[in-house]
């Protein structure tokens, strides 16, 4: 029977529960969830959580139980403005909470650095000296054509 991309599956549905369990940790959630071994729960984990059905899951758990994100920004926003007025938390455990709540709810991205790679492969047709005679000509050719500037 044909899963409904929509819908999770049986071990999707534990996945986000375990993940919601173990505060966010995908790694320990999918090491409990699947028979698998530590380093492919890692992988695992992380395939998980980038899915929408598991993350509409885990949503919807945490909505379930209370914990939909904007009634958590609002009590996390009370709770660093009552205690800042008293004088007891600093910011970053505020910071720290609202980070912790988005990143259940995935509303913050993982990964917040790009790496490019680009290779470049030239094959030259021509010799060595020839090229280095022609790029000689040109940057002076340039450097002329500069001065008239």
């Amino acid at each position: 029977m044909a899963n409904n991309s929509n819908t999770p599956t049986l071990k999707q549905k534990a996945f986000a529960k375990k993940y919601i369990e173990y505060k966010g940790n995908a790694t320990k959630a999918a090491l409990e969830t699947y028979d698998v071994k530590s380093n492919r729960a890692h992988t695992l984990g992380y395939q998980n959580i980038n899915k929408p059905v598991v993350q509409k899951e885990i949503n919807r758990l945490l909505d379930e139980n209370g914990l939909d994100l904007n009634k958590l920004t609002y009590l996390t926003n009370d709770a660093i403005l009552n205690n800042l007025e008293n004088g007891k938390a600093s910011q970053a455990v505020g910071a720290d909470l609202l980070k912790f709540v988005y990143k259940l709810h995935n509303a913050i991205p993982k990964d917040t650095k790009t790496v490019v790679k680009q290779e470049y492969k030239v094959l030259l047709s021509k010799e060595f000296s020839l090229l280095k005679e022609e790029l000689t000509q040109s940057v002076a050719t340039t450097q002329e054509l500069l001065k008239d500037l």
